[in-house]
């Protein structure tokens, strides 16, 4: 009878040759002319990552039913959300059974109290809609007269394709290539407009626009004349069509659009990191108390900055999309499936890392699921020996499991592991590796109708 480490080692195999040969269907059905290994694993499949429509899904179905033997009826199109779901799938076909350590006893699910004001936020999130409240979210305008080649040098991807009306999702660069921040690049009639959430403090501010400056680009900082809501949840998008108009139902993933509203002037984007419909709106910060009167008042959730971020944390963690406060020094954005959301064209390697931080094995974020409490650094063990830690966590009720991202070693960080869990104090539990998004949101299943 094979041991854990075999059956283990045996599964890992198995998983990493069905992950290749399925990233390979990817590139031929689609026709793509890329390095299959530039699919990531948890990169969306529709919509935001490779951006496949219904007739690309009729494409992909027949070469996997004919390169796995499979057979794909409607109800099995969940499937395509990723990489790594394809995978589960074909393994579950095969009857490839995924790894329990040889002691394994889940424990009973513990008792969670009430819930606190960040789960009340993810379930309003889930369910309904969250009016979020950005008013700490920098603006910067970059001059008109910026050349794109100049703005291509620190800021990744595809920036010289934008047309007026474009969104891009992507990164500021530092001098070394290292990821200083993740931002939303919007171009406008009056030119590039970068929108910044996650800059921790005025220092790490003034060192991105500092970098932006030494790029030879000249950018003003107009955070203050300028306010910014987003409207977050599967029903957003019929609430907000109500008020503005049937345009709301046209404007498409990534795309920006002027309008107006009670005698306010809007810039509108449709963005979505968490999985449900989102929408922004930019406008004059002076007009702010007439919007929050006439159209964000009566809608409902609204969450201030503190609670938002915490909200926005767990609804991060069950679609597993990356910002800078959950990167940590030595975990590389390639390594990271940054792809999930960003798509950025550079393509880092080991070098990007400055030599004192760059880990000793290469990690890539995993998310793992839990019945009982993990807690960021809580070690991650698998067949007696470390191989990575968690470094966020909370309790997802809509999971009704504890969830977190870990930084495993790539060699065992594939979805259907289990990890033995443990904390300073000793405690044992397990977590178990899981494909990503976690689960499917309500605004993914009303539009695959799954």
């Amino acid at each position: 009878m094979p041991d854990a480490k075999d059956t283990i080692a045996r599964y890992v195999s198995q998983r990493e040759d069905i992950t290749q040969r399925v990233r390979q269907c990817l590139v031929d059905g689609l026709r793509l002319e890329i390095d299959p290994a530039q699919i990531g694993l948890d990169a969306p499949l529709f919509g935001s990552g490779l951006g496949l429509d219904s007739v690309d899904a009729l494409g992909i179905v027949a070469t996997l039913e004919v390169r796995f033997g499979l057979e794909i009826v409607d109800g099995d199109m969940a499937l395509f959300r990723s990489v790594n779901t394809i995978v589960d799938f074909i393994l579950a076909h095969q009857g490839v059974a995924q790894p329990s350590p040889p002691d394994f006893h889940p424990p009973a699910p513990a008792p969670h109290g009430a819930p606190t004001t960040a789960e009340q936020l993810n379930l309003a999130w889930r369910q309904g809609l969250v009016v979020l409240d950005l008013s700490q979210t920098r603006t910067l305008q970059f001059a008109r007269s910026i050349e794109v080649s100049d703005l291509a040098r620190c800021v990744a991807g595809n920036v010289r394709d934008m047309a007026v009306g474009d969104v891009l999702h992507t990164l500021i660069l530092g001098d070394k290539g290292d990821v200083q921040e993740i931002i939303w690049l919007l171009r406008t009639e009056a030119g590039y407009r970068l929108l910044a959430e996650d800059f921790g403090d005025a220092a790490a501010f003034a060192a991105t626009v500092a970098n932006i400056t030494r790029a030879g680009l000249s950018v003003t900082d107009d955070t203050d004349r300028h306010a910014q809501v987003a409207i977050v949840g599967p029903e957003a998008q019929d609430a907000l069509s109500a008020r503005l108009g049937p345009d709301i139902l046209r404007l498409a993933y990534l795309q920006a659009q002027r309008m107006t509203y009670d005698g306010c002037d809007l810039l509108v984007s449709r963005h979505g990191d968490s999985g449900e419909f989102e929408y922004r709106i930019l406008l004059p910060r002076e007009q702010l108390p007439v919007l929050d009167r006439s159209l964000l008042a009566p809608l409902g959730v609204t969450a201030r900055e503190a609670d938002a971020q915490a909200a926005s944390m767990l609804c991060a963690l069950e679609m597993k999309s990356m910002r800078t406060s959950l990167l940590v020094p030595g975990v590389l954005p390639r390594l990271a499936d940054l792809q999930w959301m960003l798509r950025a064209e550079l393509q880092h390697n080991a070098n990007t890392a400055p030599p004192e931080s760059r880990p000793s094995r290469a990690r890539r974020a995993t998310a793992v699921v839990s019945e009982t409490e993990l807690c960021g650094g809580n070690e991650l063990f698998l067949l007696g020996g470390p191989v990575g830690e968690i470094r966020r966590a909370g309790f997802s009720p809509s999971l009704s499991h504890w969830i977190g991202l870990a930084y495993v070693e790539e060699a065992w960080a594939w979805p259907g592991l289990i990890y033995e869990l443990r904390s300073e104090g000793g405690a044992r539990g397990y977590a178990g590796a899981r494909s990503a998004p976690l689960f499917l949101t309500r605004t993914v299943t009303d539009n695959l109708n799954v």
